[in-house]
């Protein structure tokens, strides 16, 4: 019968703790999550302005008056320093803010070589304004008698030029539907602390729009509808997905 040679290879204690710690290292890879990288990792960086400096003037509040009843605001704290808006009335709306300076930096995701979180940019632009300029109160944005705000414009209304598209109109309905037809007046006051709206700028030869998210740390809006004067559809402008603000109003029809 034939032998089978085998053989035996030792392993120095040296080697065996250079395996070791190669495995473990394999190990504690696999067992990564989240966004911690030994090697590589992302940050956000600005890549600079591409439009700077620009005089803006932007909405701290605007306020629709239901077609037959009144309205108000008023927003505290802000960078307008506190602006009042009161007795916006039977279907008109009105905007109050101020002028200010606004500057787009670019933002760029960049590759970092080293241990570290990964931070990616969650916009590619970043908008900055400078601290408030003139105010102005109670402009008109449609007079009395509109019995809808779907046409409401989608530009502020000024004796000059401006890089701001708003939407303070009515979409569609997502609130309780408001009657005084049990004889009745019926008083709301709405609080909102976001309100969000789109600067348009040149960069080379394109026309671009971003964001911009206006600092509004509150603005309450009262709203009073007329006794006996009908229904109106609501859409609730800060309700998710919305651009923020006060409300938005669809004369339904009079009392039956």
């Amino acid at each position: 019968m034939p032998r089978v040679r085998t053989w035996t290879t030792k392993v120095s204690p040296a080697i065996q703790v250079v395996l070791g710690a190669a495995v473990g290292l394999s190990v504690a890879l696999a067992g990564l999550t989240g966004s911690v990288n030994p090697f590589v990792h992302t940050i956000c960086k600005n890549a600079g302005p591409i439009s700077s400096d620009v005089p803006t003037w932007i909405p701290e509040m605007m306020v629709n008056s239901p077609y037959g009843g009144m309205a108000g605001g008023n927003a505290t704290g802000g960078p307008g320093g506190g602006l009042g808006n009161w007795g916006i009335d039977n279907g008109s709306a009105t905007w109050s803010g101020y002028k200010t300076l606004v500057t787009i930096d670019a933002l760029q995701n960049q590759t970092v070589f080293g241990l570290g979180r990964n931070s990616r940019c969650s916009s590619g632009f970043l908008v900055t304004m400078s601290t408030a300029g003139p105010r102005a109160t109670g402009v008109l944005l449609m007079g009395p008698g509109n019995q809808s705000d779907r046409a409401e414009p989608h530009s502020l209304i000024l004796g000059e030029p401006n890089n701001i598209t708003i939407n303070n109109s009515f979409t569609q309905a997502n609130s309780e539907v408001i009657t005084t037809c049990s004889g009745s007046p019926v008083h709301k006051t709405v609080v909102a602390t976001n309100l969000t709206v789109w600067y348009s700028y040149r960069s080379g030869s394109q026309n671009r729009t971003v964001e911009v998210h206006v600092p509004l740390p509150e603005v309450v809006f009262t709203y009073t509808f007329d006794a006996g004067f009908g229904t109106w559809a609501v859409d609730n402008l800060s309700a998710p997905g919305g651009p923020g603000g006060g409300w938005a109003f669809d004369y339904l029809g009079p009392c039956g």
